[in-house]
């Protein structure tokens, strides 16, 4: 048992995070190598022994290294888990106007998340030992409350999202990633059309015209996605307000000018 304890002592010593950069950024991602996710199992094992043993003598000993290794086990965990959900949240709530626009006191709150987040990994990785970071006072409290202001910001973009899709049902035919792309690009028809075969069927995509007076161009007709078919709508179509409307009055027009093209 003192042999097994002073392994212990030896191995964590040394066990440090592995490391990449989030992005361009100088945010590092922090996890446990496999191997060390494999000694840890190993040594919860082991000190659990020794606390069940007969020989109390070493029970002090490993049931402060039991303590240990649980934190070590739930920090990473949970650690892992808040980065996660953070690298997905982040480019919508930093980066998308469009997001920051509809949920403002969530884009606020996910800019303190954002700012606890980047301090707790850039101090883990300059610390680099595992088991000193986990085993920081009040570490596991302040993740959680992590966990749940960031669950709450994904629950209301959910909930965007969903709005979104209500008021244009064709948005279901997108992965979330597409119509957050197209939701932050709304004011920018061109970067929106870019997504156009996923929304509207067989459209491979439309023509673009300026429109006088305004700084946002019309659709002049729209090319077949199957065939190299061009179709000339009656009158252009502004593409004007936000992008669900102006999807909408899109799908209408194909609507009412193939209706009447083949009546």
């Amino acid at each position: 048992h003192e042999e097994t304890l002073a392994n212990l002592e030896t191995t964590w010593s040394l066990v440090e995070f592995a490391m990449q950069w989030y992005k361009d950024t100088d945010v590092p991602l922090l996890r446990l190598e496999d191997e060390a996710h494999e000694q840890l199992e190993s040594d919860a094992m082991a000190v659990q022994s020794i606390v069940g043993s007969r020989y109390k003598h070493f029970a002090a000993g490993a049931v402060e290294w039991q303590k240990a290794l649980t934190a070590i086990s739930d920090v990473t965990t949970l650690l892992g888990e808040i980065q996660r959900t953070w690298s997905y949240l982040e480019p919508l709530f930093i980066g998308s106007e469009e997001v920051k626009r509809e949920l403002p006191e969530d884009a606020r709150r996910f800019l303190d998340i954002d700012t606890q987040v980047k301090s707790i990994l850039q101090k883990a990785y300059k610390a680099k030992n595992v088991k000193v970071v986990c085993m920081q006072p009040g570490l596991m409290q302040k993740l959680q409350g992590l966990e749940t202001a960031q669950d709450k910001c994904k629950k209301s973009l959910s909930e965007f999202l969903d709005g979104k899709r209500r008021q244009f049902p064709r948005f279901y035919f997108m992965s979330e990633a597409d119509l957050l792309d197209l939701l932050s690009n709304s004011s920018q028809p061109q970067k929106v059309l870019v997504h156009v075969d996923k929304i509207l069927l067989a459209t491979k995509e439309l023509t673009l015209q300026g429109s006088k007076g305004s700084d946002r161009p019309s659709a002049s007709d729209w090319v077949a996605g199957v065939g190299k078919e061009k179709v000339l709508f009656d009158t252009p179509i502004p593409l004007m307000g936000k992008a669900e409307a102006y999807l909408l009055s899109l799908l209408q027009a194909q609507i009412y000018t193939l209706s009447r093209l083949l009546s």
